[in-house]
């Protein structure tokens, strides 16, 4: 029995000194603890919409 959840798991959060482990192996840095975003956390009012870099190669 299979269900769908829209749920994201925080592993720092759930196991934070393994999660701090695995952060120090794949980045190659050595954190203390663990870092916190620097992004400014807000809601856009509007989707922002992006060209793709093959149509910014056509318009050139």
């Amino acid at each position: 029995m299979k269900t769908e959840r829209n749920t994201v798991i925080h592993l720092h959060q759930r196991a934070p000194e393994v999660a701090l482990q695995s952060l120090n192996r794949l980045t190659g840095l050595t954190f203390s603890r663990w870092p916190e975003s620097l992004v400014p956390l807000c809601q856009q009012d509007e989707p922002v919409e992006r060209e793709s870099p093959a149509a910014e190669k056509l318009a050139r």
